[in-house]
């Protein structure tokens, strides 16, 4: 017995093969690029400034005879010193106590939680860019309290000035006062 031949198929025609440019290729047309654009570009400039200079020279020179070359810029110059930073001092804030509740307990006095609310009184451009560490003492309760909170670029956080105290009447007053400052 005898097999039949299979029938033949077509050979596939192989697919045109792609140039593939090396990456050291690529790399260096970019970086001459960029250095001719470079070049090209500081050309141009500097041609349309001496151009600029030439027309006004031109133009001067008719009127009032040759002018003179302008003084050379001296870079050697020290530059200006920065104002001098004034150290904060207690003085420079003011504190306030915002009681937000109260509650009493006949003679036994109150709980009192409350907030003290900060200010600067200082001038607004001396914050700028400055840490302050202010630390302060609570008078009026049963227990004096001393705390501190930070101040970025005149800003704190609330959350950071809220207490809990005890005040032997419910007509006490509470107060704050800055002890301290410091950067």
């Amino acid at each position: 017995m005898t097999l039949p031949v299979p029938p033949a198929y077509p050979q596939p025609t192989p697919l045109p093969r792609r140039r593939v440019v090396p990456l050291n290729v690529v790399i260096f047309i970019v970086i001459v690029s960029v250095v001719v654009t470079a070049l090209v570009t500081g050309l141009l400039v500097r041609g349309l400034g001496d151009s600029a200079d030439s027309s006004s020279t031109t133009s001067n020179s008719s009127a009032s005879g040759p002018q003179a070359a302008a003084p050379p810029i001296d870079y050697s110059a020290e530059p200006e010193p920065e104002p001098e930073v004034v150290p904060f001092t207690p003085k420079d804030f003011k504190l306030s106590v915002k009681v937000l509740s109260k509650e009493c307990f006949d003679s036994y006095g109150c709980n009192v939680t409350f907030r003290i609310i900060p200010e600067y009184v200082g001038s607004a451009l001396d914050f700028e860019e400055r840490t302050a560490e202010i630390s302060y003492r609570v008078t009026g309760m049963e227990n004096e309290a001393t705390n501190t909170f930070t101040m970025t670029n005149g800003e704190y956080y609330k959350y950071e000035l809220e207490h809990f105290g005890t005040v032997p009447t419910s007509s006490a007053k509470i107060s704050a006062k800055v002890t301290e400052v410091t950067e």
